[in-house]
């Protein structure tokens, strides 16, 4: 398998995730896991930093779009501020999709800006690689 198959294959594999986690009614299923990662954060493991947890939760949705903003860098192979603005366009798709009633979600502007930050942080992770891959912009 080539290396651009193989990224193919990751996004396709985080975009099915991604959109079981975002199409799936378990606001409440994920708020109860968001709950019980503070505590094992904060107290089984006493790690460093004590973050009250709307900054928690703040920083779970940045890590879930990292990798977002990496494969589409990586994919599009766009200059890296419209590969940023596709992805907060693509947080904001889903902020959209989490208004219908059906699946019981919350939808808020504080999501949209934690998504839209990972997925700048990974755009701006792969520039590096991608200008080494005689790919940059």
């Amino acid at each position: 398998m080539t290396a651009r198959r193989a990224v193919w294959l990751t996004a396709g594999l985080y975009a099915a995730a991604l959109a079981a986690l975002v199409l799936s009614p378990v606001g409440r299923e994920l708020n109860e896991l968001t709950v019980r990662m503070y505590g094992v954060w904060n107290y089984d493991l006493a790690l460093p930093g004590r973050p009250p947890p709307e900054v928690f939760g703040f920083g779970l949705n940045v890590l879930l779009f990292i990798p977002v903003g990496i494969l589409l860098a990586v994919l599009l192979r766009l200059p890296w501020l419209l590969t940023a603005l596709c992805c907060v366009a693509l947080s904001a798709a889903v902020e959209l999709v989490q208004m219908i009633p059906a699946l019981h979600r919350v939808s808020s502007l504080t999501d949209l800006v934690a998504n839209g930050l990972g997925g700048l942080v990974g755009t701006l992770l792969s520039v590096p690689a991608r200008h080494r891959w005689g790919r940059g912009r």
